[in-house]
Order: C-alpha cells, then sequence, then structure tokens
C-alpha cells in the first residue's frame, strides 16, 4: 500500500495537475481572504471558510479525476489487481494521496489565519471548529470524487460528473426553503451535505454532523470497492 500511496502522490507532482490544484486553490483563497477580511477589516474567519467549500467544490474534480480513471485509460488497472493486495488497500492508498495533496492546500491558507490576527482577536474555537469541518468536508467531497472516477476511463468525464453532482447538492440547501412536504423535506436533509458544513462556520460545534460526513465517506469508499471488484470480475 505504501508503494501505491507514494506513487500515486508523486504523479500529482510529475503532471500539472497537483501544481494547478495547489495554485488555483491558494490564487482564490487569497482573493476571498482580501475581499472577506482585508477590504473591510474583519478578523472574523467564518466568511472565509464558507467561500472555501465552495472553492473546494470547483477544485476537487480536478484533484480526483485521474484515480482511476486514468488507469482504466492507460489499461493499468489490470495490472494493479494483479498485485499481492487488496483492493481496499489499493483505494485506500489512492485516496490518502489525494488527501494528502488537498490536506496540503488547506494548510497553506495558515498564514492567512495569521494575518488575520493582526486585525484584532481570531475566534480560535471558531477557527478550529471551521478547520474541523473543511477537513471531514472536503474529505467526503475527495471520496466521492474517487468514487466516480472508478466509474469511467475518461478523466473529463469524471470531473464534470463530480462537479454535477456537487453543484446539485449544493443547489438542495436552497431548494429545501421552498418545499412543505415532510417527506421529500427528510429525504434534502438526509442529502444537504453543504448545509451542515454551514454550522461549523457559525461556531456550532457539531458532532452529529462530523459522523454524517465520514458515514457518506465509508459508503463512497465501499461503493468504490463495489465497482472496482466488478471491474475485476469482468
Amino acid at each position: 500500500m505504501k508503494a501505491i500511496f507514494k506513487r500515486e502522490l508523486s504523479s500529482y507532482f510529475h503532471s500539472l495537475s497537483g501544481y494547478i490544484y495547489l495554485g488555483v486553490f491558494f490564487l482564490l483563497s487569497a482573493y476571498y481572504f482580501v475581499i472577506s477580511n482585508l477590504m473591510v477589516g474583519s478578523n472574523s474567519v467564518a466568511e472565509y471558510f464558507q467561500n472555501m467549500v465552495t472553492t473546494l467544490m470547483f477544485l476537487i474534480p480536478i484533484l480526483t479525476m485521474k484515480s482511476f480513471a486514468e488507469e482504466k485509460k492507460q489499461k493499468t488497472d489490470q495490472l494493479l489487481f494483479t498485485l499481492p493486495m487488496r483492493t481496499s488497500s489499493i483505494t485506500i492508498a489512492k485516496l490518502l494521496a489525494s488527501y494528502m495533496v488537498f490536506a496540503m492546500g488547506i494548510m497553506s491558507t495558515l498564514v492567512f489565519i495569521i494575518i488575520i490576527s493582526f486585525l484584532g482577536n481570531v475566534d480560535m474555537y471558531t477557527t478550529i471548529g471551521c478547520y474541523i469541518g473543511i477537513f471531514v468536508a472536503g474529505t467526503t467531497f475527495i471520496t466521492l470524487g474517487v468514487f466516480i472516477s472508478s466509474l469511467t476511463e475518461n478523466q473529463t468525464t469524471a470531473a464534470i460528473v463530480t462537479y454535477a453532482v456537487l453543484f446539485a447538492l449544493y443547489l438542495v440547501t436552497y431548494v429545501a426553503d421552498y418545499i412543505n412536504n415532510d417527506f421529500l423535506t427528510g429525504i434534502i436533509d438526509a442529502i444537504a451535505i453543504f448545509s451542515r458544513y454551514t454550522n461549523f462556520t457559525n461556531a456550532i460545534f457539531d458532532p452529529s454532523a462530523i459522523i454524517y460526513y465520514f458515514t457518506l465517506t465509508f459508503a463512497f469508499y465501499e461503493f468504490t470497492l463495489l465497482s472496482l471488484t466488478k471491474d475485476k470480475v469482468d
């Protein structure tokens, strides 16, 4: 598993995908920092982190699109399956590589928190809560993207479908306000992954939200295994 992890992580930086993801993420984060904090002289991190999750919705498909789609395109997926390693170990290694690049981007934003501290006292509880929220939500988004990548051999298709699903889940949060049916409202609440993230930016540490994200992450991980097992059998 360690070898697959190193191979996958290095592939992000042997190609342009890792640099593009981190570069664009940092530039967009800097932009939101300027308009949310510097231009208005605010030391609140809430709006900044609300914008950050929107940034991830656009960028994570770029991060995950090649995970398995590239293997299928180059016909190296069958070679992976012949290794003396479980499919679950291969999947975890690829997920960990994506999580690592994602974490690099998130950690780069600490420089903005340091700058914000010069504008006034930063609420550390809110800040820590926001980072926890962005990590657990991002983990779920990445696992979803890797699952979708396992369904196709076209990276562009994987990226577009991942973005479309995330965008649809983003819109669901707003649709709920216009529906009066309790059954439909319950369904929408169950898939409204963005609304639970908002709790963290509002300084509400909600353990049930963390459980919710980890549950979805595990579900998408299991879906990925089912997809790969089907390919292996075929």
